[in-house]
């Protein structure tokens, strides 16, 4: 009676054995880029080639940069405008139907190159990219030739301008008639991720990572501003102010890949991460102004910054996916289009500098002035579409 009651345990037992594994294998998805998987807790979505792991990328990107706070200058309605509509043109801020003017944002090519492998233990990947765009936008701005109604305002002079009137005479804002706006940024980013691909369900992949990222933002913006008045009892055709705001740092970066499968070898991806790098700014403006073509200008502002801080960037992605294996080669294949958004947070720390005379002109070199400082801020944005090509060998 033992020895069938022991019989009758072990034919129960194996009989649950291979339900189970036969539920887990249908369970099992079929590998749109690879072998068949084997019925495991989160197989292995990689592409299973045969003795050899590595993979390369490459991708083109279409992108363009933007940043707060890089507004130069304002068109206002000045005098008679003012006065016609009730304003004093004495005692108003100068800001009357104002229109902020700001860069004109161009678009860039720029690529990303990568390196990957395959690791032994449990699916694991290690990838290397290096992303590089260098982007450049200018602007031309013109004001009504020879209206006093319509005048644009300096928003990063810190010159002060000459008087308005004999006496008394009050401050008058430093205006021009034209500028020459060429705002410059350049990405250099590095990442490391050490990262695992695996299967959620038959068509959706996941692969959650960890790594590092070292990222370097170089920008200047010069202004020419001519035309109007700046310099101390002077009327300058000539007005130029030179900015550099770069920002270098390493930190840790997370985030989690996904791809959604809706036939055998098409896919949508969804990708998102985010980084926070400790790095150091180096900030510096520089102001010269005088006469065209004339030696002696005056220096009016010269000022750096240096200091470190910490910044956090978000990095988001989606498209559309292609996965091919060549079976009688060995080689697995993917190409890939998409949209990419990028935003490096607080990056934009140049300053607005305006110095407004407070009582009557006295001339050099005591003149009676004060000089606004106002950080930006600013966000720096980096957007645009991706072609990518994959190749696993």
């Amino acid at each position: 009676m033992d020895l069938k009651l022991k019989k009758s345990w072990l034919i129960a037992a194996s009989s649950l054995l291979s339900i189970t594994s036969a539920v887990s294998a249908d369970t099992g998805a079929q590998s749109t880029k690879g072998k068949e998987s084997m019925g495991i807790m989160n197989p292995n979505a990689r592409p299973e080639i045969d003795d050899v792991r590595a993979f390369v990328t490459a991708e083109v990107l279409f992108w363009k940069v933007t940043e707060d706070g890089l507004a130069y200058g304002s068109e206002n309605q000045e005098v008679p405008v003012l006065a016609t509509a009730g304003v004093s043109a004495t005692s108003s801020s100068g800001f009357y139907n104002a229109k902020v003017r700001n860069p004109d944002f161009d678009w860039d090519v720029g690529f990303r190159v990568g390196l990957g492998y395959d690791l032994t233990h449990d699916g694991w990947d290690l990838y290397a990219a290096w992303t590089y765009l260098r982007n450049t936008s200018s602007t031309h701005d013109d004001a009504d030739s020879g209206s006093d109604s319509e005048r644009f305002y300096t928003l990063h002079s810190a010159s002060n301008g000459a008087p308005k009137g004999p006496a008394p005479a009050n401050a008058q804002r430093p205006f021009y008639r034209s500028a020459e706006v060429k705002w410059t940024v350049r990405l250099n980013i590095v990442d490391i991720e050490l990262g695992r691909e695996f299967y959620t369900s038959r068509f959706l992949t996941l692969r959650p990572f960890v790594g590092v990222r070292a990222a370097a933002f170089n920008q200047t913006l010069n202004v020419d501003y001519r035309g109007g008045t700046f310099v101390e009892g002077t009327s300058a055709v000539l007005q130029e102010i030179h900015m550099k705001n770069n920002f270098f740092g390493v930190g840790l970066r997370t985030g989690l890949n996904s791809q959604w499968m809706f036939t055998q070898e098409w896919s949508f991806y969804g990708n998102a991460a985010i980084s926070l790098v400790y790095g150091r700014f180096e900030v510096a403006q520089g102001e010269f102004g005088g006469e065209e073509d004339v030696a002696g200008s005056l220096t009016t502002l010269n000022i750096e910054d240096i200091f470190r801080a910490a910044r956090a960037i978000t990095d988001l992605a989606f498209g559309i996916r292609y996965d091919h294996d060549f079976e009688t080669s060995n080689y697995h294949l993917a190409l890939w289009l998409g949209w990419e958004q990028h935003i490096a947070f607080n990056q934009n720390q140049l300053a607005h500098y305006n110095s407004i005379t407070g009582t009557a002109y006295t001339g050099p070199p005591t003149p009676a002035t004060y000089t606004t400082y106002v950080p930006e801020n600013g966000d720096l944005t980096y957007e645009g579409f991706t072609l990518g090509i994959s190749f696993d060998f």
